[in-house]
This record gives C-alpha cells, structure tokens and sequence, in this order.
C-alpha cells in the first residue's frame, strides 16, 4: 500500500565554487530531469520547460544560452554568475534567500520506486529504508530529503535519473528516489515496464514545486522581463500548449 508521508521544509544550504564566468549574455542553466528537460549524447535535447524557456527568450528578445549540466554544476553556476537563470529548481526554504524567484513551473511528487520481483524489500516504515540501498542524484533536493528524513544510511548518488534506474533494474541498488513524470519517460527509454514497479512510499510536501530562478545580481532589466514574460505565456496558452503536449496536465 503506497504510504504518504508530510514533511516540513528542510534547514539545509547547499554551496559551490566555481571560476565560471559568462559575460552579458543571460546564461539559462539546467540538468537532465525528464520530462522536464533532458539530454542526448551530453547535449541538451529538448524537454518541456526547454520549450517554455525557448518561448520566453523569444518573447522577451533577451540575448540568452541554455546548457545542461550535471545539477551540482548548474546551481553552482546559478549561485555564483551573475545574469544566469535556473530550471526547474525546487524553491525550498534554504534556498530562498539564495535566487530571485521568477515564477512557477511544475508541481511534482516526490516518490520511493522499487522493482516488484524484489519480495525480500520490506518497507512498512520510512526507517526500514536504512535497511536497503537508496539512490538519488547527486546534490539534488532528493539526495537532502533523504539526508532530512535520517534514512541516508546506505545512500547511493548518482549523476543522473537513468544512471539510477538502470541500476535499480540491474539490482545493483534496492530502491530510488523519483517523481511520476521522469519515472514514467526513463522507464520507457530503458523498457521498464510499470508493471515490474512500485512505489512504497510518496512524499506530501510543500517543496515539490519546480521554479525558474535567477542569480541575484542578474540585471534587474533581464528579471522583470523574465517574470512578466512568463506570466504573459502562462496567460496567452503557450505554457498550457506545452504541457499538454507532453503530458503533464495534472
């Protein structure tokens, strides 16, 4: 039976370092989070809020560049550049402070995913999970959460989603850390079939929302286009279009 479990913010900030620097040019960064934004042979690909964001640059006629890298990399980036954007980054408490929030993007649910075969799996409780191996992505909010909620025991990270889930289909991890929209794209690009998952546990937070965010001394000119350019496109239908489109209305 799939177990909910609410949780509160989490009291944690995350820094980097980086010598990065990208002159006037507004620098949009992100990770492969499919469906949301996802990559091919190391190049960013497409994706849903790749689409949104080409739609923004193009209405707001910012001069900009999208790249995808690993997510310590990106919010490194983002914490430390100025004149560069975030997606999709979920706004948490100890990130508040950090970012000038544009506006929202998704709202996600946070799950447990194990394969079905794995009968010796016994998750009653959130605790059992230090039982098992746990795998997330590296510096990301799934890897905090875990960390957060004391079942970090025998955590595995990992750099991106199908890193894990092939894993977790080859056995070599018990269990992972995932939402229903990227389950759903990996599994099928790995032919994993729902049948041989299931999710033991789903997370109920109010940090489960992905958000556009900027650095803090991005040109204040960049930011109020930015923002009332994507209100403007979640009013005119673009942002709707795009979700229907790849099949996130929720």
């Amino acid at each position: 039976m799939l177990k909910r479990v609410v949780l509160k913010f989490l009291p944690l900030i995350w820094f980097f370092s980086t010598s990065y620097s990208y002159g006037s040019t507004v620098h949009f960064v992100t990770e492969n989070l499919p469906p949301f934004q996802f990559s091919k042979n190391g190049e960013l690909a497409g994706g849903a809020m790749v689409e949104l964001v080409d739609a923004l640059i193009k209405h707001t006629g910012i001069e900009a560049t999208i790249d995808s890298y690993a997510w310590a990399r990106a919010y490194s980036y983002a914490i430390h550049q100025p004149n560069t954007v975030i997606f999709s980054i979920r706004r948490t408490a100890s990130r508040e402070n950090l970012f000038v929030w544009l506006g929202h993007l998704y709202t996600l649910k946070t799950q447990i995913a194990v394969l079905k075969r794995r009968t010796d799996i016994k998750l009653n409780k959130l605790k059992d999970v230090n039982n098992y191996s746990i795998g997330a992505v590296r510096g990301d909010y799934d890897q905090l959460l875990i960390q957060n909620l004391g079942i970090d025991e025998k955590m595995y990270l990992g750099v991106t989603y199908k890193e894990l889930w092939m894993m977790l289909k080859l056995g070599r991890i018990d269990s992972l850390m995932t939402n229903p929209q990227t389950a759903k794209m990996v599994m099928a690009d790995l032919k994993i079939d729902k049948s041989e998952i299931v999710f033991p546990f789903e997370f109920n937070h109010s940090e489960d929302h992905l958000y556009i965010a900027a650095n803090k001394q991005t040109d204040s000119i960049i930011l109020d286009k930015l923002r009332l350019g994507l209100i403007t496109l979640k009013k005119n239908g673009i942002y709707q279009k795009i979700l229907e489109k790849w099949e996130l209305i929720p």
